[in-house]
């Protein structure tokens, strides 16, 4: 985030979101710069300083097989500095660690539930209200909507 861009955003009061996929080595799988290198550093830095300035960006994640076991971690860090963040779920179907969708369904139910224990939590005990949305489900290559609810929640 070069100065100019950081002021603009500040002078127009720009609303801004920001990719962040996961913490540490689950980002760098999927974002890093042309030379390989991972760009978690860089990110934390941008919302540090964005934060720091008033600015609350909304954080956008692309749950993928590549991230998937790290989504808990990540939302433990975005409740602690109450971001507001989106997840949108991508399932690769050319072939990668997932052999089919039943599969993928479950390891994502499972780190979900994990997270949004967390999350109902950290909203019970006051340290973040909800701002939080699952969106853009993309399966076997079509797009879908997912209202993700425990089996206790459906009437």
């Amino acid at each position: 985030m070069t100065d100019k861009w950081f002021d603009t955003i500040q002078k127009y009061r720009m609303h801004l979101c920001v990719s962040l996929d996961g913490i540490g080595r689950w980002h760098d799988k999927t974002r890093y710069f042309s030379d390989g290198t991972g760009s978690f550093n860089h990110v934390v830095r941008s919302i540090n300083r964005f934060q720091s300035a008033g600015i609350v960006p909304v954080i956008l994640t692309t749950v993928t097989e590549a991230n998937i076991q790290g989504i808990p971690e990540l939302t433990q860090f975005l409740i602690e500095r109450d971001l507001p963040f989106r997840y949108g779920v991508y399932r690769d179907t050319s072939g990668g660690r997932y052999s089919n969708y039943d599969e993928f369904i479950d390891d994502l139910l499972a780190v979900l539930d994990i997270s949004y224990d967390n999350y109902e939590e950290a909203i019970r005990v006051g340290k973040t209200s909800f701002h939080h949305q699952v969106a853009d489900i993309r399966i076997d290559r079509k797009m879908h909507l997912f209202r993700f609810c425990r089996p206790e929640c459906v009437h």
